[in-house]
């Protein structure tokens, strides 16, 4: 079994029990997710998730139809 990352958009940012935490478009979705090992992450930056942990910050992919970033999953070894 590998490891999934997913990319998303951030769409807003707020803090709950004292740790940075973000909205993110995911697939069509928004999701929460930590952002407390980005420092700096700002609204409409994409970053690569996992376990719903942004780990860093990506380059934007091209748009997808819905104007939000075409997600890709990655499977490690």
């Amino acid at each position: 079994m590998g490891m999934h990352f997913v990319t998303g958009r951030v769409m807003a940012l707020y803090q709950e029990n004292g740790l940075s935490m973000g909205k993110v478009w995911v697939d069509g979705a928004i999701t929460r997710i930590s952002l407390d090992l980005l420092p700096g992450v700002a609204v409409g930056d994409v970053v690569l998730i996992h376990a719903g942990v942004a780990l860093s910050k990506v380059e934007p992919s091209a748009p997808s139809s819905t104007g939000q970033p075409a997600n890709q999953t990655t499977s490690g070894r």
